[in-house]
């Protein structure tokens, strides 16, 4: 009896220890406190790196999405490329939090007097192929008891 005891605590610690290691991988992927301003910096160093333009960054209200994690969320506006935009999405994939794009549209406000079919009114200095978007991309925070 004595020696299943011992085998039965052995087990609980093993898989104590891996639901450890499971929950740090989800609090890393879900942080505690989101650093909005860290995150806008992430935002504006990938977008910079993509060639999007970012012209405005607005946080929105945080949501609660269950009992153990709520969103924030900001929405931002600016010039790109279609192809460069995609880009901008894909590498958001690279940082250790989970980010959702909501939403995102483009405009097509093309001068139309202009003969120049491709000049933008609103991104023409930007490149002939801009743009102008707006999105709004959400990321969460795991909420310790009693937040």
């Amino acid at each position: 009896n004595l020696q299943r005891v011992r085998n039965t605590i052995s087990q609980y610690e093993a898989l104590k220890a891996e639901a450890e290691v499971i929950l740090a991988e989800v609090r890393k992927r879900l942080p505690t406190q989101i650093q909005m301003n860290d995150f806008n910096k992430d935002l504006d160093a990938i977008a910079k790196k993509n060639g999007v333009i970012v012209n405005r960054y607005v946080k929105q209200a945080d949501g609660k999405v269950d009992d153990f994690i709520t969103s924030a969320s900001v929405s931002l506006s600016g010039c790109s490329t279609y192809h460069d935009f995609a880009n901008f999405i894909a590498d958001l994939s690279g940082l250790d939090r989970i980010i959702t794009l909501e939403k995102a549209s483009f405009s097509n406000n093309r001068a139309g007097i202009s003969p120049n079919k491709f000049d933008s009114t609103e991104c023409g200095n930007f490149g002939a192929n801009s743009f102008p978007f707006t999105a709004v991309l959400s990321t969460y925070k795991y909420a310790e008891k009693g937040n």
